[in-house]
């Protein structure tokens, strides 16, 4: 008998503390963070960030950090989709800044 409440959303491999620390981290600090992880673990972070549009950049660069081997073994068809995506997309620099824009009532 299964539960039919049971969310049906992935569990994060890191914490969520932890998520969001890199969610707001400039690239040198994730990739200094994602290189303390075990390569495993890292693999399903890369994926786990790659199912979500708004981290996307994120799952490449921390795909980038995985060897082929362990994004294939841990990921299946995802790892091959990381690995080709983190070969062919050129490196974005994230900015901390973001744009104001102050919008002048007539």
């Amino acid at each position: 008998m299964t539960n039919r409440y049971m969310p049906n959303e992935a569990t994060c491999p890191v914490d969520l503390e932890l998520l969001g620390l890199l969610l707001r981290s400039p690239e040198a600090r994730v990739v200094e963070i994602v290189d303390a992880l075990e390569s495993p673990q890292r693999a399903d972070l890369a994926a786990f960030c790659f199912g979500r549009a708004h981290m996307r950049d994120l799952a490449i660069l921390i795909a980038r950090q995985c060897s082929d081997v362990s994004l294939r073994e841990a990921n299946g068809f995802l790892g091959e989709m990381l690995i080709e995506h983190a070969q062919a997309a050129p490196v974005k620099v994230r900015s901390d800044r973001r744009t104001v824009t102050l919008a002048r009532a007539a």
